[in-house]
C-alpha cells in the first residue's frame, strides 16, 4: 500500500459544517479526498490515554492519534492521490 500525502483532516462534530465541508471536497475531486463517516478509530485514539491523560503522557496520546491517522491514510487504490 501507499501512504496518501494528507493535507488536512476534518473531524465530525454536530452542527459545525463538517458534513458540508467533506461533501464539497468529494464533489470537487473524489480521487483526491477520502471521507470516513463518523469513524471510531480517531476517537478511540483520543481516549486511549484516559480523558485526563492519567494512563499515559500527552506525547504518547498524540503519537497514538498520528499512528491512527497514518493507518487510515494508506491505500491500495492507484487512483487515490
Amino acid at each position: 500500500p501507499t501512504v496518501l500525502d494528507l493535507k488536512g483532516v476534518v473531524f465530525h462534530e454536530s452542527r459545525c459544517g463538517s458534513t458540508l465541508a467533506t461533501n464539497s471536497m468529494i464533489a470537487l475531486d473524489p480521487a483526491k479526498h477520502r471521507v470516513y463517516s463518523e469513524s471510531s478509530p480517531p476517537i478511540a485514539a483520543l481516549r486511549g490515554c484516559g480523558e485526563d491523560y492519567s494512563q499515559c503522557s500527552l506525547e504518547a496520546s498524540a503519537n497514538l492519534l498520528k499512528d491512527v491517522i497514518y493507518m487510515m491514510g494508506r491505500s491500495n487504490d492507484p487512483k487515490e492521490e
